[in-house]
């Protein structure tokens, strides 16, 4: 039968610290290569923010986009303050 005495209590912790200690290192390694890889997807879209392609893919955005409608002024009638009145002179 399987005793449990102290030394298979020992042995049964260094195990499981074993297996604890592989998980951690495997799971902090997965961290830091999703750490490394936003940061190079937050390099590549800086550097494509800064570059001349994205100058030149504005200005195609720009020549593609339709041009303003020009819009006639209407001219205003009313002042927007209130007229000033002047004492007679006597």
């Amino acid at each position: 039968m399987f005793s449990f005495d102290r030394d298979t209590t020992l042995i049964a912790s260094v195990a499981v610290c074993i297996v604890a200690t592989i998980f951690l290192y495997r799971e902090f390694r997965r961290s830091k290569n999703d750490l490394y890889e936003l940061k190079n997807l937050v390099d590549k879209h800086d550097s494509f923010m800064y570059s001349r392609e994205s100058d030149e893919y504005m200005e195609e955005i720009e020549e593609q986009a339709p041009p303003p409608t020009n819009t006639q002024e209407v001219p205003i009638t009313q002042s927007s303050q209130p007229p000033v009145v002047q004492p007679d002179a006597q």
